[in-house]
């Protein structure tokens, strides 16, 4: 993390390969593996400041396995400013509540 104050330009590429390195992941078989790809790929991406593509990639997250720690990231991202997919009322296309 400190490459992104100190190089930004470096953690810019960092944080990109990050991005393309979990997309293929995204495939797993195994749904906690694939949710997990998903949160990480989220991660990278508001890091590099894709904000409403990091919040999208972590409500796949939770629909693929619904799990707490997807909430609460999804959550801290919607504080900080990422607009969700508009699926439904809740930024879910299946409806499912996630806490806030």
């Amino acid at each position: 993390m400190r490459k992104r104050f100190a190089e930004p330009g470096e953690a810019g590429r960092l944080f990109g390969r990050s991005s393309e390195a979990l997309t293929p992941a995204e495939q797993h078989t195994h749904l906690p593996r694939r949710a997990q790809a998903l949160d990480e790929r989220s991660k990278a991406r508001f890091h590099a400041g894709q904000r409403d593509v990091a919040l999208r990639d972590a409500e796949d997250a939770y629909r693929t396995f619904p799990d707490t720690k997807y909430e609460t990231w999804i959550a801290y991202l919607r504080q900080h400013g990422a607009e969700g997919s508009g699926h439904g009322t809740n930024g879910f296309s299946d409806e499912r509540s996630v806490s806030q």
